[in-house]
């Protein structure tokens, strides 16, 4: 039994070890060129042959409702391959993301069994985050850093970057709050201001307006005032009414000729200053992406065009800049149709659900405020960006889930 325990501890370690590198492929080896290709494709080879040593091992395979609720989404996408317009773009979701989360999803549902294992996997996150920054600063020229050509030395966009940078800074936050040492938080503090350095000269914009926002929803998750199921509510949802608030005064101020005249115009030229990404992703751009998607979602409400059907439609009309369209919910709408986005958000739901159930039973708990914080601002910002098949969020996603299940673990003690 002891010797078995052993070989478990060190079985465990070597699996975290891979981890570690196959998440340094994900973050900083995405050219899939020469070295980054290999890289690539050993520490996924390596991480699933261990997860599936582990899994003969111990003759058990746990399935938890999010591997259930993946393969039920990613088996839609599938089926949706039928009625798209063109079957290799069509089936470009399964053979770039699908099996790569997947084993991801699985490795980790039975890997994590406790919080030590959360705290240890955000971690290992961190450390390739700090992977990807020295093969940055090794690949990128100086004079690249604060433009929209940041990121390409690895194959990344430099909002990917940014956000994965800002994941980080989170983490970092999580780490600092809960840290009695004042020598760790003291390093913490200073790798937090380090990286929201780097934020700022990645010049992703995007990832420079989310991290205060996380931050300041964190603190205020955490303030010392009672929380009831009322208040939390009113926490949680603070945000979106600001945003919907925000929208519709645009959209008044913006629609008005007085209005727009007086006020209106100047604030169109900050916003374009502040989100204009590069070349191909100006504001005007990016409206004419979502009315597409808009659009394709009114002729097919219900399933959609088809798997990656956006980026289909806009080769097929010959537009110069073939893109996602830069809005998660209705690049999912357009594709999946209304099946698709249910399936999908599906899951938002019920992890916000599950979070508010237990921060209602242990406000203290902060490790669930800060998930909840990084869950919402990623939610948030899928207005501007598409992110339902990237690895990292995914990542970040089965560990909040995680975090949940090993939290029923102990109740249930």
């Amino acid at each position: 039994m002891i010797i078995e325990e052993r070989v478990n501890k060190k079985l465990n370690k070597v699996i975290y070890f891979v981890l570690f590198l196959y998440l340094c492929a994900t973050v900083a080896h995405q050219t899939w060129v020469g070295f980054d290709a290999l890289i690539c494709k050993a520490t996924f080879l390596i991480y699933s042959i261990l997860i599936i040593i582990k899994i003969l091992k111990n003759n058990k395979l746990f399935i938890n409702e999010y591997i259930f609720w993946f393969v039920l989404f990613f088996f839609y996408i599938a089926l949706s391959c039928l009625w798209s317009n063109d079957i290799k773009d069509a089936t470009a979701y399964f053979t770039n993301y699908f099996l790569r989360i997947f084993i991801l999803i699985i490795g980790l549902s039975n890997t994590i069994e406790d919080k030590k294992d959360i705290h240890k996997v955000l971690k290992i996150y961190i450390l390739s985050i700090f992977y990807m920054i020295i093969v940055l600063l090794i690949k990128t020229p100086a004079q690249d850093w604060g433009t929209y050509k940041i990121g390409q030395a690895i194959g990344l966009w430099k909002n990917s970057v940014g956000l994965y940078l800002a994941y980080a800074v989170f983490i970092l936050v999580y780490f600092y709050s809960i840290e009695n040492s004042k020598k760790r938080k003291i390093i913490n503090l200073f790798l937090i201001i380090f990286l929201i350095f780097l934020i700022v000269i990645s010049g992703s914009r995007k990832a420079l307006l989310m991290v205060p926002l996380g931050i300041i929803f964190y603190i205020y998750l955490n303030r010392e005032k009672k929380l009831n199921k009322k208040n939390l509510l009113k926490r949680i949802f603070i945000v979106p009414i600001i945003f919907i608030i925000i929208y519709f005064s645009s959209m008044l101020i913006m629609k008005n000729e007085f209005f727009y005249n007086a006020i209106g115009e100047r604030i169109e030229s900050g916003i374009n200053v502040f989100l204009n990404d590069g070349e191909e992703q100006s504001l005007d751009e990016r409206n004419y992406y979502i009315d597409k998607a808009k659009q394709l979602f009114m002729e097919n409400p219900i399933i959609g065009y088809g798997s990656n059907g956006f980026v289909t439609y806009m080769k097929e009309i010959n537009y110069p800049h073939v893109a996602y369209c830069h809005n998660n919910f209705f690049e999912i709408l357009s594709t999946l149709g209304i099946i698709g986005f249910i399936i999908y958000y599906y899951m938002h739901i019920r992890i916000i659900y599950l979070i508010i159930k237990n921060l209602k039973r242990n406000q203290k708990n902060k490790l669930f405020s800060i998930e909840l914080s990084i869950f919402c601002i990623i939610t948030l910002f899928g207005w501007w960006n598409v992110y339902y098949f990237e690895l990292i969020n995914n990542f970040i996603f089965i560990i909040i889930y995680m975090s949940l299940i090993v939290e029923q673990k102990n109740t249930n003690k």
